[in-house]
């Protein structure tokens, strides 16, 4: 199970935090394509399963409080993707897509910083 919460990891954090930190714009085409009510459903669908692969991995890493902490978070952040409602969701996204690019590389390094230290825990 360690694998599969890694390889979660890895495409749906370390992945899109290096694709802000080398090529912002790059991020911005692929944040355009959720805009749709199908994208919305994908985003809470995506943050729901994350939660559940580190719920489920929690136990055989190093700091099982911590990955459930994760775990949980991601959990109602998938479920609030679901209640916010098609107009609230593309806002979002407008308001991300409105970053200036220093800001999105800014956080292309959280993400990678928070994905490295994540597969540590693995």
């Amino acid at each position: 199970m360690n694998l599969l919460a890694i390889a979660v990891l890895l495409v749906f954090v370390a992945l899109p935090g290096a694709t802000a930190l080398i090529r912002p714009t790059a991020l911005f085409s692929i944040v355009d394509r959720f805009k749709s009510r199908k994208g919305r459903y994908a985003s809470g669908a995506i943050r729901i399963f994350m939660g559940s692969i580190f719920w489920i991995s929690a136990e055989s890493s190093l700091d099982p409080e911590t990955i459930q902490i994760v775990a949980v978070v991601l959990i109602i952040a998938g479920v609030l993707v679901f209640l916010f409602g098609q107009e609230r969701f593309e806002k979002m996204l407008s308001w991300f897509g409105s970053w200036p690019p220093i800001a999105v590389r800014a956080w292309g390094v959280i993400a990678l910083a928070l994905a490295v230290w994540l597969i540590g825990l693995f």
